[in-house]
Order: C-alpha cells, then sequence, then structure tokens
C-alpha cells in the first residue's frame, strides 16, 4: 500500500499517464503561521497539504473500491472513514482526483465493499440520466456499478460523491468524495500558460467541516435532523486535513476550490481570503472558465458550488488562506525544483454567453421550505415532478423561504442572469451548476438540458445542504 503521507509525485494534466501522489508527511513547528485561534482537535503538529493522487481515466475503465478505511486527522488518534480507492492506493478519506477530457469518454466502475447500498454520482458533468449516479442507481453491498461517462463539455473542475435517498449527509461525511479535473485540447491551445502542473502550481483544494469526539471518531447523527442549519462540523478541514502547509513555487498558483461541506457556506463573515488581504482572482466556476478573471480579496462559496482562484505568492512569502477569522491553510512559497517563470494570469478567458435566448420560453418557480419541501412537496422515489424537452432553454426562477440554501441541477449547466433585481457578480457570471439562495429572493438562471434522463433514471434537482437533501428537499425530473 502506497502511504498518502510520504509519497511525493506530481506531474502535467496535459501529459498525464501515470498514477500520481502528491505530498504528504509531516512538518514540526507552531500550530499555525500567523495568528491562530482555538480550534477543537487542532493537531499540535501540522501536516503537508495532500494532494489526492491524479488518475488518468481517459478512454479507459478505472475501478473505484468504496471501502471503509482508517486516516490519521487528529494526532496520535485514527479516524474510522470511507474512502473510494484504487487497486493500488488505499487513501483512508476522499478520494483520488480523476482526469478525464472533453470528446473522450470515461468508465467509472463503483464497486461497493460497504455494509451499506450506496450510488456515484458525478456532480457537475453533462451524462445521461442513466449514467449520472442519482438516487435510483443503486449499488447494493457487494455489488457494482459502472458509469460511461461520454464527455462533452469545457474544461472544469467537478466531483463525485454519494447520492442515496436519506443517506448523502452520513455518507459524504465519512469522507466519501472526490475531484473531477476535466481538460479540453482547445483550451489548453488557447491558453498554454495557465498553471496545469497539478500539485505543483496547480492545487486542489477540498473545504470540508468536521466535528470529532475524544476518541477521533466523527461525529455524526443520523438520527438528527440538524434543522434549517444543516451539520456544522467545528473543525474546518482541507483535504482531509486540519490547517495544512503547502509550499509553492513562487508566482502564478492556480486553486481548484470545492465546497464539499455538507451546509456549510463560507460566505459574509466567513468568506474566504488571504491573510494578508492581498487581491487573487477568480478564473472559473462550477462549469467552466469565466470570460475574464475577477479580482477580489474575499470569496463566498456555498455547498456543493467550486471556483478556481488563482494568486501570485513571491519568493519566501508566507500567508493563510482563511474561512473568515480561521486559518485552514497555510502557504510558503520555497520551492525552487519548479521553474514557475511561464505560468501567467491572461486577460481573457473564455467565450461565455451572457444569455441565452429566452423568447417563448418554458418558466418554472421552485420554493424552497423550511419544511424540507420544494414546491410544497418532499422527495417521493416513485413520482416524477418535472418533464423538460431536451435542447429547449428553459428560464427557472428559484427562491427560499427564511434560510440559506444551495439549489444544484442535474445533468446541465446554466447561467444566472438575475438576483430579485440585483446586480450579478462577476464570478457568477460563467457558467453554474448549483448556486446560493438567500431566503425570498428569486434568482433567475437559463438552463439548457442536452441528454436523455427517462422515468428509470431521471435528473434531480435539491438543495445542496446535504440534510436537507436527505429530508426531502428534493424532486426528479425527467428530459425527452
Amino acid at each position: 500500500m502506497i502511504s498518502r503521507r510520504n509519497f511525493v509525485k506530481n506531474i502535467s494534466l496535459g501529459t498525464v499517464s501515470l498514477i500520481v501522489l502528491g505530498c504528504g508527511g509531516k512538518s514540526k513547528g507552531k500550530t499555525s503561521i500567523g495568528a491562530n485561534q482555538a480550534i477543537p482537535n487542532t493537531p499540535t503538529t501540522r501536516d503537508k497539504l495532500f494532494v489526492p493522487p491524479l488518475i488518468d481515466t481517459r478512454n479507459t475503465t478505472t475501478d473505484l473500491w468504496v471501502r471503509v478505511s482508517e486516516a490519521s486527522i487528529l494526532d496520535a488518534k485514527k479516524t474510522s472513514t470511507y474512502s473510494y480507492n484504487t487497486a493500488t492506493d488505499t487513501l483512508g478519506l476522499l478520494g483520488p482526483t480523476l482526469l478525464m477530457e472533453r470528446n473522450m469518454t470515461s468508465s467509472l466502475n463503483f464497486i461497493n465493499e460497504l455494509d451499506v447500498e450506496t450510488t456515484a454520482h458525478q456532480h457537475g458533468l453533462h451524462v445521461s440520466g442513466n449514467n449520472d449516479g442519482g438516487p435510483q442507481s443503486k449499488i447494493l453491498p457487494g455489488e457494482s456499478r459502472t458509469n460511461i461517462l461520454e464527455i462533452d463539455q469545457p474544461a472544469g473542475t467537478h466531483w463525485y460523491h454519494p447520492h442515496p435517498h436519506g443517506k448523502t449527509g452520513e455518507q459524504v461525511i465519512k469522507g466519501l468524495a472526490g475531484l473531477i479535473v476535466i481538460q479540453d485540447p482547445e483550451e489548453i491551445n488557447l491558453l498554454p500558460n495557465l498553471p496545469r502542473h497539478y500539485g505543483i502550481n496547480d492545487l486542489p483544494i477540498i473545504i470540508q467541516d468536521k466535528t470529532f469526539s475524544d476518541d477521533g471518531a466523527i461525529q455524526y447523527n443520523t438520527q438528527k435532523s440538524y434543522g434549517k442549519r444543516g451539520y456544522l462540523g467545528d473543525n474546518i478541514l482541507v483535504n482531509g486535513q486540519i490547517q495544512p502547509i503547502v509550499s509553492t513555487p513562487s508566482g502564478w498558483i492556480r486553486f481548484r476550490i470545492l465546497n464539499g461541506s455538507n451546509a456549510r457556506f463560507y460566505e459574509r463573515g466567513d468568506s474566504l481570503s488571504f491573510s494578508n488581504q492581498q487581491p487573487f482572482y477568480v478564473i472559473a466556476s462550477d462549469g467552466g472558465l469565466l470570460s475574464n478573471p475577477v479580482s477580489t480579496t474575499s470569496l463566498p462559496i456555498g455547498p456543493g458550488e467550486r471556483y478556481e482562484i488563482m494568486v501570485n505568492i513571491n519568493q519566501n512569502q508566507q500567508f493563510d488562506l482563511m474561512a473568515g477569522d480561521r486559518i485552514i491553510l497555510s502557504l510558503i512559497a520555497d520551492l525552487s525544483t519548479y521553474d514557475n517563470s511561464q505560468s501567467i494570469l491572461p486577460t481573457v478567458l473564455a467565450n461565455v454567453p451572457q444569455a441565452l435566448n429566452q423568447k417563448n420560453n418554458v418558466t418554472r418557480t421552485f420554493e424552497l421550505s423550511e419544511k424540507m419541501t420544494i414546491n410544497g412537496k418532499k422527495m417521493d422515489m416513485a413520482v416524477i415532478d418535472e418533464a423538460v424537452t431536451i435542447d429547449t432553454t428553459e428560464v427557472w426562477y428559484i427562491h427560499g423561504k427564511g434560510a440559506r440554501h444551495t439549489f444544484h441541477v442535474h445533468g446541465c449547466s446554466f447561467l444566472i442572469v438575475d438576483r430579485n433585481g440585483a446586480n450579478v457578480p462577476d464570478w457568477e457570471k460563467g457558467w453554474k451548476d448549483t448556486v446560493i439562495i438567500s431566503g425570498k429572493r428569486p434568482v433567475k438562471v437559463l438552463v439548457k438540458f442536452n441528454k436523455i434522463a427517462d422515468r428509470n433514471s431521471p435528473y434531480m434537482y435539491h438543495c445542496h445542504m446535504l440534510e436537507h437533501e436527505d429530508m426531502g428537499m428534493m424532486g426528479q425530473f425527467i428530459v425527452t
């Protein structure tokens, strides 16, 4: 078995053909770099950032075992987890990053070695309903299921996680999640100097929160509703670690950020920022690159959302990635073995339409209630709630009642065109599949589906606060 703590190997996304692990190992020193705050169960030593292995899935079948595992998250304690593992690696927590490519097919064979049923949803991918991995696509204990993914969408950062009805929150909190990176040869040719050296200047950042008991176990009460706020853990982890450290080359560094938390929003006072308040640039949202980089000093991100950002770091500089006033990752520019001088921040990124055709559109409204319903209904596996026609642009209005939510739609990307009459933030003007919904203020999106989802394998729309989803805030729709 290759340990996640001591195997170091990195390779460019453009030429990857091997299984790759990132940096691991313990680092000695104080609990934090810079100002720190009391966080329950903070380790007394700091880990180097774990970079999940990068697996090339292009035009091949990749086996992923879903297993009970064990991870060293807290000092001198072992934590029982779930994880996605390959034939050669037992990761302990999370899963490998899966490399896919536009106009190629990736087949993922999930083998369930748990004693409970699961599913495997590829969040953000435009694939047919029978390969989407929603709650209808059960993988029983001892069985396997292959999702055949014909990739036909731009370069972007997505993720995979379980989606069993009523049990998604529990399985994700135990460790079942992993990134998907789609590359696009056309995008590489147009933007050859974007950072793409995985684990060096192109870093996966999976942010989650968890609470641990004194013996190191992940605390999650499956009998508790968790109410309108959902599960909120005491500790914020990056790639399964509490306050890790990453050494980078100087120059432009790319972060692929996933809010993989069950229900925690990193927004308002808890938005992501850097401790030195330096500007950074958002270059991509859920569905791919923005039209232009967006400069900011803080970024809100809700459960299920992804953003790619770029930050310029000087030699020997060190600072922290913050969630509000909490340090979640420390950066140190002292890696001199990689020449990062060719990496640049482009001024123009992608051709993103500002609006699709809105004439004579079908219009739908979705109201998310604190009663854990959408449009007054709870999820019923036997009921199809909506029927959509393929290749037709629709207008969807989404709003809530009181509490915040994130709303996710399977099988597509959409454009946000209005937030209750207010300006849409520039970082939300790219392709999205998950959007923050604040109270009664409606969000208007333009959505179009180009894959079939039938009654045996419908798509889902739901709140991506996983406890809300598990309590029924989800619906099913077909595309015909």
